[in-house]
């Protein structure tokens, strides 16, 4: 669960809020979307463990985590690996995507 406090600031930066403060701009860079991202996929994983997540579930975030790893690796590619890069707009939505699922699948 403590994983899942990661995700909600995240969401809300990418759901439309719009601020320029360097703490926003964290959460959009590289670095923040990755951190962001582990942390959700380590709260799903303590979830798929106890049970929680269904198959179907697992199915739908294992073709999303798949759609976004390489997405995210080639923008820290194109980065040169400085993770204070803010993310491309697609690697964004897809974090966010995932992310929410994610949130929604373990927050039963």
């Amino acid at each position: 669960m403590k994983q899942l406090a990661l995700v909600i600031p995240f969401l809300l930066v990418f759901a439309g809020c719009v601020n320029t403060s360097q703490e926003t701009m964290a959460y959009k860079s590289l670095g923040g979307i990755g951190y962001t991202v582990d942390g959700a996929m380590n709260a799903y994983a303590d979830a798929v463990v106890a049970g929680q997540i269904t198959d179907s579930q697992q199915a739908k975030v294992r073709a999303l985590h798949q759609r976004y790893q390489p997405i995210y690796n080639a923008a820290v590619r194109a980065a040169r690996n400085d993770l204070t890069t803010l993310a491309p707009e697609d690697v964004a939505v897809i974090a966010a995507e995932l992310a929410a699922l994610i949130l929604t699948l373990t927050a039963q």
